[in-house]
Protein backbone atom coordinates (compact mmCIF):
# COMPACT_ATOMS: atom_id res chain seq x y z
CA UNK A 1 0.00 0.00 0.00
CA UNK A 2 2.79 2.43 0.88
CA UNK A 3 4.59 1.73 -2.41
CA UNK A 4 1.41 2.30 -4.41
CA UNK A 5 0.63 5.50 -2.48
CA UNK A 6 4.15 6.83 -3.15
CA UNK A 7 3.73 6.15 -6.86
CA UNK A 8 0.49 8.16 -6.95
CA UNK A 9 1.86 11.13 -5.00
CA UNK A 10 3.44 13.15 -7.86
CA UNK A 11 0.25 13.30 -9.94
CA UNK A 12 -1.91 13.97 -6.86
CA UNK A 13 0.37 16.80 -5.76
CA UNK A 14 0.32 18.40 -9.21
CA UNK A 15 -3.47 18.22 -9.34
CA UNK A 16 -3.81 19.97 -5.98
CA UNK A 17 -1.29 22.65 -6.88
CA UNK A 18 -3.21 23.39 -10.08
CA UNK A 19 -6.43 23.69 -8.10
CA UNK A 20 -4.79 26.00 -5.55
CA UNK A 21 -3.38 28.18 -8.33
CA UNK A 22 -1.11 31.10 -7.43
CA UNK A 23 -1.89 30.61 -3.71
CA UNK A 24 0.22 27.42 -3.69
CA UNK A 25 3.68 28.26 -2.27
CA UNK A 26 6.92 26.60 -3.31
CA UNK A 27 7.01 23.42 -1.22
CA UNK A 28 10.58 22.19 -1.69
CA UNK A 29 9.41 19.02 -3.45
CA UNK A 30 12.21 16.71 -4.49
CA UNK A 31 13.65 13.21 -4.27
CA UNK A 32 16.74 11.64 -2.73
CA UNK A 33 17.28 10.70 0.91
CA UNK A 34 20.33 9.57 2.86
CA UNK A 35 19.51 7.39 5.86
CA UNK A 36 22.25 7.47 8.50
CA UNK A 37 23.20 4.96 11.16
CA UNK A 38 25.12 6.74 13.90
CA UNK A 39 26.79 5.80 17.18
CA UNK A 40 23.55 6.15 19.16
CA UNK A 41 21.95 3.27 17.25
CA UNK A 42 21.62 -0.35 18.33
CA UNK A 43 20.97 -3.85 16.96
CA UNK A 44 17.40 -2.97 15.97
CA UNK A 45 18.69 -0.18 13.72
CA UNK A 46 21.12 -2.62 12.06
CA UNK A 47 18.24 -4.99 11.42
CA UNK A 48 16.17 -2.12 10.04
CA UNK A 49 18.87 -1.30 7.51
CA UNK A 50 18.77 -4.87 6.25
CA UNK A 51 14.97 -4.72 6.18
CA UNK A 52 15.19 -1.62 3.94
CA UNK A 53 17.41 -3.52 1.52
CA UNK A 54 15.05 -6.49 1.50
CA UNK A 55 12.02 -4.26 0.91
CA UNK A 56 13.83 -2.47 -1.91
CA UNK A 57 14.65 -5.76 -3.62
CA UNK A 58 11.08 -7.00 -3.16
CA UNK A 59 9.41 -3.95 -4.68
CA UNK A 60 12.07 -2.97 -7.21
CA UNK A 61 13.13 0.21 -5.40
CA UNK A 62 16.80 1.25 -5.34
CA UNK A 63 18.59 1.16 -1.96
CA UNK A 64 22.22 2.14 -2.49
CA UNK A 65 25.09 1.79 -0.02
CA UNK A 66 26.94 5.07 0.37
CA UNK A 67 30.28 6.00 1.87
CA UNK A 68 29.62 8.47 4.69
CA UNK A 69 32.35 10.72 3.31
CA UNK A 70 30.40 11.05 0.04
CA UNK A 71 27.29 12.55 1.64
CA UNK A 72 26.93 16.14 0.37
CA UNK A 73 27.21 18.93 2.96
CA UNK A 74 27.48 16.41 5.81
CA UNK A 75 29.89 17.74 8.44
CA UNK A 76 29.03 16.16 11.82
CA UNK A 77 30.84 16.41 15.12
CA UNK A 78 33.34 13.60 15.55
CA UNK A 79 31.36 11.93 18.32
CA UNK A 80 28.10 12.11 16.32
CA UNK A 81 29.28 11.01 12.90
CA UNK A 82 27.44 8.29 11.01
CA UNK A 83 28.86 4.78 10.90
CA UNK A 84 26.91 3.66 7.83
CA UNK A 85 24.61 5.22 5.27
CA UNK A 86 22.28 4.21 2.46
CA UNK A 87 20.85 6.41 -0.28
CA UNK A 88 17.21 6.14 -1.39
CA UNK A 89 17.08 8.02 -4.72
CA UNK A 90 13.31 7.60 -5.12
CA UNK A 91 12.25 8.62 -1.59
CA UNK A 92 10.51 11.96 -2.03
CA UNK A 93 10.15 14.88 0.35
CA UNK A 94 8.56 18.30 0.72
CA UNK A 95 8.01 21.04 3.29
CA UNK A 96 4.96 19.80 5.22
CA UNK A 97 4.05 23.24 6.56
CA UNK A 98 3.94 24.74 3.07
CA UNK A 99 2.02 21.71 1.82
CA UNK A 100 -0.69 22.40 4.40
CA UNK A 101 -0.98 25.91 2.93
CA UNK A 102 -1.48 24.35 -0.51
CA UNK A 103 -4.19 22.01 0.82
CA UNK A 104 -6.01 24.95 2.43
CA UNK A 105 -5.81 26.95 -0.80
CA UNK A 106 -7.09 24.01 -2.87
CA UNK A 107 -10.07 23.63 -0.52
CA UNK A 108 -10.88 27.33 -0.62
CA UNK A 109 -10.89 27.16 -4.44
CA UNK A 110 -13.70 24.57 -4.48
CA UNK A 111 -17.15 26.12 -5.03
CA UNK A 112 -18.97 23.60 -2.80
CA UNK A 113 -16.80 23.84 0.36
CA UNK A 114 -17.73 25.89 3.42
CA UNK A 115 -15.22 26.25 6.25
CA UNK A 116 -17.02 26.39 9.58
CA UNK A 117 -16.29 25.95 13.25
CA UNK A 118 -17.53 22.64 14.64
CA UNK A 119 -19.54 22.03 17.79
CA UNK A 120 -21.08 18.54 17.90
CA UNK A 121 -21.13 15.56 15.55
CA UNK A 122 -23.95 13.02 15.77
CA UNK A 123 -24.61 9.80 13.90
CA UNK A 124 -28.16 8.85 12.85
CA UNK A 125 -27.83 5.49 11.16
CA UNK A 126 -26.83 6.17 7.56
CA UNK A 127 -26.61 9.95 7.98
CA UNK A 128 -24.51 12.29 10.11
CA UNK A 129 -25.30 15.67 11.59
CA UNK A 130 -22.77 18.40 12.37
CA UNK A 131 -23.87 21.35 14.49
CA UNK A 132 -22.04 24.61 13.74
CA UNK A 133 -22.37 28.28 14.60
CA UNK A 134 -23.91 28.82 11.15
CA UNK A 135 -26.52 26.07 11.54
CA UNK A 136 -26.76 22.30 11.25
CA UNK A 137 -25.26 20.35 8.33
CA UNK A 138 -26.18 16.79 7.37
CA UNK A 139 -24.34 14.36 5.11
CA UNK A 140 -24.30 10.69 4.22
CA UNK A 141 -20.54 10.61 4.63
CA UNK A 142 -18.19 12.46 6.97
CA UNK A 143 -14.40 12.56 6.61
CA UNK A 144 -12.69 12.83 9.98
CA UNK A 145 -9.16 14.19 9.49
CA UNK A 146 -8.12 14.99 13.04
CA UNK A 147 -4.82 13.11 13.04
CA UNK A 148 -4.06 11.40 16.34
CA UNK A 149 -7.42 12.58 17.71
CA UNK A 150 -9.46 10.78 15.04
CA UNK A 151 -9.81 7.53 16.99
CA UNK A 152 -11.14 9.31 20.08
CA UNK A 153 -13.67 11.24 17.99
CA UNK A 154 -14.88 8.21 16.07
CA UNK A 155 -15.05 6.05 19.18
CA UNK A 156 -17.77 8.31 20.55
CA UNK A 157 -19.78 8.38 17.32
CA UNK A 158 -19.40 4.79 16.13
CA UNK A 159 -17.65 2.65 18.78
CA UNK A 160 -17.89 -0.50 16.62
CA UNK A 161 -16.38 1.12 13.53
CA UNK A 162 -13.05 -0.59 12.68
CA UNK A 163 -10.42 2.17 12.59
CA UNK A 164 -6.68 1.92 12.09
CA UNK A 165 -5.31 3.96 15.03
CA UNK A 166 -3.25 7.05 14.33
CA UNK A 167 -0.68 7.30 17.11
CA UNK A 168 0.39 10.69 18.41
CA UNK A 169 4.07 11.56 18.59
CA UNK A 170 6.16 14.59 19.44
CA UNK A 171 8.42 16.11 16.83
CA UNK A 172 10.34 19.27 16.08
CA UNK A 173 10.58 21.16 12.79
CA UNK A 174 13.42 23.61 12.22
CA UNK A 175 13.80 25.98 9.28
CA UNK A 176 17.37 27.00 8.47
CA UNK A 177 18.77 29.75 6.25
CA UNK A 178 22.11 28.40 5.03
CA UNK A 179 24.89 30.79 4.11
CA UNK A 180 25.96 28.60 1.17
CA UNK A 181 24.17 26.47 -1.45
CA UNK A 182 22.74 23.26 0.02
CA UNK A 183 22.09 20.13 -2.07
CA UNK A 184 18.34 19.41 -2.46
CA UNK A 185 18.52 16.19 -0.47
CA UNK A 186 17.30 14.85 2.87
CA UNK A 187 19.57 13.46 5.59
CA UNK A 188 17.83 11.52 8.32
CA UNK A 189 18.41 8.78 10.84
CA UNK A 190 16.36 5.62 10.87
CA UNK A 191 14.00 4.82 13.73
CA UNK A 192 13.92 1.10 14.31
CA UNK A 193 10.80 -0.64 15.60
CA UNK A 194 11.04 -2.27 19.00
CA UNK A 195 8.90 -5.23 20.11
CA UNK A 196 6.74 -2.75 22.04
CA UNK A 197 6.05 -0.88 18.79
CA UNK A 198 4.51 -4.04 17.35
CA UNK A 199 1.71 -4.19 19.91
CA UNK A 200 -1.73 -2.77 19.01
CA UNK A 201 -1.88 0.97 19.50
CA UNK A 202 -4.15 2.36 22.18
CA UNK A 203 -6.35 5.38 21.71
CA UNK A 204 -4.90 8.52 23.35
CA UNK A 205 -6.09 9.09 26.89
CA UNK A 206 -5.26 11.67 29.51
CA UNK A 207 -3.74 10.41 32.76
CA UNK A 208 -5.89 10.36 35.84
CA UNK A 209 -9.23 10.29 34.03
CA UNK A 210 -11.58 7.35 34.45
CA UNK A 211 -15.11 8.64 33.89
CA UNK A 212 -16.98 7.05 30.93
CA UNK A 213 -17.01 8.83 27.55
CA UNK A 214 -20.06 10.78 26.34
CA UNK A 215 -23.02 8.71 25.05
CA UNK A 216 -22.80 7.00 21.69
CA UNK A 217 -23.99 8.95 18.62
CA UNK A 218 -23.31 12.33 20.26
CA UNK A 219 -19.81 13.73 20.64
CA UNK A 220 -18.24 17.15 20.89
CA UNK A 221 -16.22 17.56 17.67
CA UNK A 222 -13.75 19.80 19.40
CA UNK A 223 -10.18 19.46 20.51
CA UNK A 224 -7.57 20.42 23.42
CA UNK A 225 -5.99 17.44 25.03
CA UNK A 226 -8.73 14.83 24.98
CA UNK A 227 -9.76 13.58 28.40
CA UNK A 228 -11.84 10.45 28.65
CA UNK A 229 -14.49 12.16 30.74
CA UNK A 230 -18.02 13.32 30.12
CA UNK A 231 -16.99 16.92 30.58
CA UNK A 232 -14.13 16.86 28.12
CA UNK A 233 -14.23 19.36 25.30
CA UNK A 234 -12.73 18.65 21.89
CA UNK A 235 -12.34 21.27 19.20
CA UNK A 236 -11.50 20.68 15.54
CA UNK A 237 -11.59 22.55 12.27
CA UNK A 238 -14.07 20.87 9.93
CA UNK A 239 -14.38 21.20 6.18
CA UNK A 240 -17.94 20.44 5.05
CA UNK A 241 -18.53 19.56 1.40
CA UNK A 242 -22.00 19.83 -0.08
CA UNK A 243 -23.15 18.53 -3.43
Amino acid sequence: MAVEAAARWPAWREGLRERAGKAAPADGYGAGTYVLLNGASGPIDDASFEAMRAAGARYGLPVEDSAVSDIPAYRPLDNDRALRAVFLPQERFLDARRWIQTLDAALRALPNVDRVGADRLRSHGSSHELTTGQGTLTAGRVVVAAGAWSSALLERVEPELPVLPVVSAEGTAVTLRPNAPVPPLVLRTHTGRTPADSTPSRRPTAPGTSAPPPPRHSIPATLPPPARSASSSMRASVNCTTA
